[in-house]
């Protein structure tokens, strides 16, 4: 099993990506809303913490907070499937994607 992590900038395209998604029997998908990093400067009474996966779309050159991160469990073989739909759907400066192997998974969502 892997697990599949998208952060799509443009959030107009989510619908679609979605829709396509679930049309090729791809399950168990999460979105959540990204949060900007904001300093400790700007906002002393936000939490100090960093999510390290809202943090990584600053590799993409951000500049709105319009982003969603999108998480799928999937099987290896699975994998190439999705990466075809978000070639085909979506430009490649609005998003990144990667996926992690999940070690030590317990639970099942099927």
């Amino acid at each position: 099993m892997e697990l599949a992590i998208m952060i799509l900038k443009e959030e107009e395209l989510l619908d679609t990506l979605i829709k396509r998604l679930t049309s090729n029997d791809i399950k168990n998908i999460t979105v959540l809303e990204s949060d900007t990093f904001i300093s400790e400067n700007n906002n002393k009474n936000r939490k100090k913490d960093v999510n390290i996966f809202g943090s990584i779309r600053y590799m993409l050159d951000y500049f709105n907070d319009e982003s969603r991160l999108i998480f799928i469990p999937i099987k290896n073989d699975r994998v190439d499937i999705v990466k075809n739909i978000v070639k085909d759907l979506i430009p490649s400066h609005q998003y990144l994607f990667f996926t992690i192997p999940m070690n030590n998974m317990e639970g099942n969502l099927e």
